[in-house]
Parts: structure tokens; sequence; C-alpha cells
């Protein structure tokens, strides 16, 4: 029972670990476009706020 209720634990853990550290879909979808493009792209915060591009030719936008 201990093992169970361990392994309960870690796996929600895990969850909201990712949930907190996945982009939205609307931007993991503009997201995985630009790396397909081979355009570098860096997350500015936690909450979505994305850069495609460096220097004078980038943009910086952030969806919900």
């Amino acid at each position: 029972m201990m093992k169970f209720t361990t392994w309960k634990m870690i796996s929600k853990t895990m969850r909201e670990i990712r949930e907190d550290e996945r982009l939205g879909p609307s931007t993991g979808s503009i997201v995985q476009e630009a790396a397909a493009r081979g355009i570098p792209w860096i997350r500015l915060n936690r909450h979505s706020l994305v850069m495609l591009g460096y220097g004078k030719i980038r943009s910086v936008f952030k969806l919900r």
C-alpha cells in the first residue's frame, strides 16, 4: 500500500511540474513550427512569453 501511495504522489508532482513548464497550445504550435524551420527561439518567462529569432529580425509574443 505504501509503494502505491508514494508512486501516486510522485506522479501527481510530475504532472504539476509538466503543466507549470509546458507552453500553451497556441504558443507551443508556433514554437514547434519555428523550430522545424530552423528559427531560434527562447522562452522569456514562465507565462508563455517567447522570442523568435535574434537581433533586429526578432519577434516577441505571448499567447494564451
